[in-house]
């Protein structure tokens, strides 16, 4: 309750706590503040970050002692996958129909493996995507006005039926190293391609 995620043509955007704007919300990966993605504001774009390396998200609604003090909002964190025990791999490939523009060229594909190595100390985590996606709309909008003789008479001015075209292209990619030198002490490494 009180989160919500803001959409712009079909993506999700930026993320809303207890219902404030965007910018009152700080975003974090992994313990880390993401930079804003707007000229204007705090605001953080969160469409970038594939939902296939994450493998959890933290919300906070209140402020804490640990966090800082510029998001009266809250702070959502990201945390990105760790390594598990064992070779592990998936893979995952869809592909869809858009009927509004009669077009089959959405696909989604999503590889991943994993180890860990030298008596489960060593892990290295490899994840990466692509997908296409048509996100094309037709938007319509009209103009009206008063006519000049009759104040009363409202005419149309003008009319406009848009085709808007849009494509949307995604790859990324994230490998992971972690060390564990002791049971509670862990060296970490990310990467991460967008």
């Amino acid at each position: 309750p009180g989160i919500s995620v803001l959409r712009g043509g079909g993506e999700g955007s930026a993320l809303v706590v207890r219902g404030m704007e965007p910018k009152y919300t700080a975003v974090t990966l992994n313990g880390v503040q993401m930079a804003s993605t707007s000229g204007s504001s705090r605001e953080t774009n969160v469409s970038g970050i594939s939902q296939y390396i994450l493998q959890e998200v933290e919300v906070y609604k209140a402020l804490t002692a640990d966090l800082e003090a510029n998001s009266v909002g809250g702070t959502i964190n990201m945390k990105l996958k760790e390594t598990p025990d064992g070779l592990h791999y998936n893979a995952m490939v869809q592909m869809g129909y858009n009927h509004l523009n009669d077009y089959w060229g959405n696909y989604k594909v999503q590889g991943e493996a994993s180890n860990r190595f030298f008596n489960n100390k060593l892990g290295v985590f490899f994840s990466a995507n692509a997908e296409r996606v048509n996100r094309s709309t037709q938007t319509f909008s009209a103009g009206y006005g008063y006519s000049s003789t009759d104040q009363t008479d409202i005419l149309l001015n003008d009319i406009n039926l848009n085709n808007i075209q849009n494509i949307k292209y995604r790859r990324s990619a994230m490998l992971s190293l972690d060390y564990k030198i002791h049971p509670t002490t862990v060296l970490k490494l990310y990467g991460l391609y967008t």
